[in-house]
């Protein structure tokens, strides 16, 4: 007792305070929980500051918010989220905050026709943990992702992310670049809607910056995007791979969009690949595997390791 007096008086004195995390859990199917660092109104489970809150269960109407600002550890235990028919409902909004993100069993973010799956805009997302998530945009939206991206960090899991049209799979949305992401590991398949990025940007955007250092990627462009890149018409900016099995696919054609890297009308950033297996491949077209498509002033690019498959034209520019 005298210590703990002791350890209060010491904080009084120098102005210090103590967070103390507020842990809890909260049933999505029932609509009810236990502990703290959340709360439920209008089918709405908003997480605090200096949470540490489990979620479970199944739901169709009831959708999770972290406050803006807030910085919450989140776990999705086998817990759903579709609100695919609910017209501006986002399944998991945490605009312009700090989650990490833990991953048990199989989990699912399904968004409506305005929404990303899982909306990271001006955030910073950690993903960890075994489990898995499916996370599903509305038109126009990314799985995961915003208007623009913000941070994300995939270390662990098993991802499968799919954009509505014109958004990426995992990244922008219609006119916003794909953010900052970066793969440390885990199994991530990334699919973009239409005109889409399958990682990087929405139509007419940039793919952000995209790094990735292991892990299994697969990334698919829709119509004329990059697998990983930029959207159709969008440029790719920075794309470095040091490690990890990619799969990048583009159908190339008429805009003759690269595997990875810029598409038509867009210019190609800097790639840099230092190890890891690569394989870059074209559906059709003039498209190079790794690089810029037709029209595009492509970057540097650097291959001083790993196993490099480029199909198309190979690597460099379409046809100009």
């Amino acid at each position: 007792m005298k210590t703990k007096s002791l350890i209060l008086c010491m904080l009084l004195l120098t102005g210090t305070t103590a967070s103390f995390a507020q842990s809890g859990t909260f049933d999505l199917s029932t609509g009810t929980g236990s502990g703290s660092g959340w709360s439920f109104a209008n089918n709405v489970v908003t997480i605090a500051n200096g949470a540490n809150v489990t979620l479970t269960g199944a739901s169709t109407s009831n959708r999770v918010v972290v406050a803006s600002g807030a910085t919450a550890t989140v776990t999705l235990q086998n817990a759903t989220i579709d609100v695919s028919a609910i017209g501006s409902a986002c399944a998991f909004d945490m605009v312009g905050a700090t989650v990490d993100l833990m991953l048990e069993n199989t989990n699912t973010l399904k968004s409506g026709g305005d929404r990303p799956g899982l909306r990271t805009t001006g955030a910073a997302l950690t993903v960890n943990g075994n489990g898995t998530l499916n996370a599903t945009g509305g038109t126009y939206w990314p799985g995961i992702g915003g208007n623009p991206n913000g941070t994300l960090i995939i270390n662990s899991g098993t991802i499968n992310a799919k954009g509505g049209s014109s958004a990426a799979g995992i990244g922008g949305s219609w006119s916003f670049a794909g953010g900052n992401i970066t793969i440390n590991g885990g199994t991530v398949t990334a699919n973009g809607g239409q005109y889409g990025a399958g990682i990087g940007g929405g139509r007419a955007d940039s793919g952000g910056t995209t790094t990735i250092n292991g892990g299994t990627v697969t990334a698919n462009g829709g119509q004329y995007a990059a697998g990983i890149g930029g959207g159709y018409g969008g440029s790719s900016n920075n794309i470095t791979i040091t490690g990890g099995s990619v799969y990048a696919y583009t159908t190339g054609g008429t805009y003759d969009s690269p595997a990875i890297g810029g598409v038509g009308g867009g210019g190609a950033g800097a790639i840099k690949i230092t190890g890891g297996t690569v394989v870059a491949v074209v559906g059709n077209g003039a498209s190079p595997g790794i690089g810029g498509g037709s029209r595009v002033t492509t970057g540097k690019i650097t291959i001083s390791g790993g196993t490099v498959f480029a199909g198309g034209r190979g690597i460099g520019l379409g046809n100009n």
